[in-house]
C-alpha cells in the first residue's frame, strides 16, 4: 500500500513529509513524494523520492504512480502553478488515483457554497468579486472595506480601504510588510485600484472589527480532518494575533499564536459560553456543507473570528492548512497530526477493498 506526498516543489514540506512516512511502517505502508513534472506521460512512472524506512531517509527511485494521494500543491502566479495545475487536475480524473481530498476552489466559489448553506450563512460575511464600481460604491457607503486575492494566502495581497474626509487610505500587507498609500482625489484612488484589480482577481467584503482586547487583529484556526473511520474531528485549535498596527493576524505576515484556552479567558463567562457554542456549531456545518457540494475533502483549516459586538465571523477556509500554530498551541497533538493522512489513507483502502468484495 502506497501513499505518495504531493508538491510542486521537490524541497517543499520536507520536515512535515518525512515524519509522516516515518510513521507509514506502523499502518503498513510505504510512502514516496514528487511533483508533477517527474511524472513520465508515456510509460506513468514517476522519477522521485521513496523513504527507506531502515535508514530514515529519502532515496532516488522509479515507480508506478501511486493509488493515494495526499495533495500539498499551493498554487499562485508563478510559472510552475500555472504548468503543474493541469498535470494534478489529470491525475484527479485518472481512475487508478485516488487523492485523499481534492481541495476547495477558489475563496468566491467557498464563500457561495457557504452562504447558501442556512447552518453556514449566518457566519459569512457578504462577498462579490471585486470591481472599480462596486468598490467605491461599497466604501463611499460604509466608509470601510477589504479586499483580498480571490487566491490568496498567507495574508499576502490583503486590503483595507478606509474613507475619510480629506481623503482615501488603502493599507495593503505584502509578505511582512505593511503599505500604506493615501489619495486626495477620486480619480487618483480609482487608478490606483483600477491597476489593482488588474494584476489579480480580488473579493470585496466589509472590514470587521475584529481586535481583542490589546486592538490587535486576531482569528482563531481550527484544524478539521477526517479520522481513521472516515468521521470528521477536531485536530486543534490556536489563535493568531497580529502586531497592534497589523491588518492581518497570518504567522507569516509577523503574528504570534497564543493557546485557544488562554485567548477565552479575555471573555466574561457568559460571553465565553455562547462564543464557543457558535464555534462549535461552526465546526460541525462547514465541511457538510462544502461536500454537499464538492468532491471529498480529507482536511481543512477554519479561520474564525469575532467582532466587537461578539458576533462570529468565519473568515476563511483552506483546504491545504499549515501547521505552525498546531505546532506551537497543541505540541501535544504532534504525533496525530503526522499520522493522520495514514489513519485516512488506510480507512480509503480498506473502503475500496470492501467495495471491490461487494462487487
Amino acid at each position: 500500500m502506497t501513499l505518495g506526498l504531493l508538491s510542486l516543489r521537490s524541497d517543499q514540506e520536507t520536515e512535515y513529509f518525512t515524519e509522516i512516512a516515518k510513521r507509514a511502517f506502523l499502518h503498513g505502508m510505504q510512502v514516496v513524494r514528487f511533483t508533477p513534472f517527474q511524472i513520465i506521460p508515456a510509460t506513468e512512472q514517476v522519477h522521485g523520492l521513496l523513504f527507506d524506512s531502515v535508514q530514515e531517509q529519502w532515496v532516488q527511485h522509479t515507480f508506478p504512480i501511486p493509488p493515494f494521494i495526499y495533495d500539498r500543491c499551493f498554487y499562485n502566479r508563478t510559472e510552475s502553478s500555472r504548468q503543474g495545475k493541469p498535470i494534478v487536475e489529470w491525475l484527479k480524473k485518472r481512475p487508478q488515483t485516488q487523492f485523499l481530498g481534492h481541495g476547495l476552489p477558489d475563496k468566491l466559489q467557498t464563500y457561495s457554497i457557504l452562504s447558501h448553506h442556512p447552518a453556514t450563512a449566518p457566519y459569512v460575511p457578504y462577498t462579490v468579486e471585486a470591481t472599480i464600481e462596486n468598490v467605491w460604491k461599497y466604501i463611499w457607503r460604509h466608509k470601510q472595506a477589504a479586499l483580498k486575492p480571490v487566491n490568496g494566502s498567507q495574508g499576502n495581497g490583503f486590503c483595507f480601504l478606509s474613507y475619510g474626509r480629506r481623503s482615501i487610505q488603502a493599507t495593503l500587507q505584502q509578505a511582512k510588510q505593511t503599505i500604506t498609500e493615501s489619495f486626495l482625489s477620486k480619480e487618483d484612488f480609482l487608478a490606483w485600484l483600477a491597476s489593482l484589480l488588474q494584476s489579480q482577481t480580488y473579493l470585496l467584503q466589509p472590514f470587521l472589527s475584529v481586535q481583542d482586547a490589546y486592538g490587535r487583529p486576531f482569528d482563531i484556526r481550527v484544524l478539521l480532518q477526517k479520522n481513521e473511520k472516515g468521521v470528521w474531528e477536531e485536530a486543534g485549535r490556536g489563535v493568531r494575533c497580529g502586531n497592534e498596527r497589523a491588518v492581518v493576524s497570518n504567522l507569516h505576515a509577523g503574528s504570534q499564536s497564543i493557546t485557544y484556552e488562554e485567548w477565552k479567558q479575555s471573555y466574561p463567562k457568559q460571553e465565553r459560553l455562547l462564543l464557543e457554542d457558535n464555534i462549535t456549531t461552526l465546526l460541525k456545518a462547514v465541511p457538510i456543507a462544502l461536500e454537499q457540494t464538492l468532491p471529498p475533502l480529507f482536511e481543512i483549516g477554519l479561520d474564525i473570528s469575532v467582532d466587537q459586538n461578539q458576533a462570529v465571523w468565519l473568515l476563511d477556509v483552506n483546504s491545504k492548512p499549515g501547521r505552525r500554530v498546531m505546532l506551537e498551541c497543541k505540541p501535544e497533538n504532534v504525533d496525530h497530526l503526522y499520522h493522520a493522512p495514514l489513519a485516512y489513507c488506510k480507512y480509503l483502502t480498506l473502503e475500496a477493498q470492501k467495495g471491490a468484495d461487494s462487487q
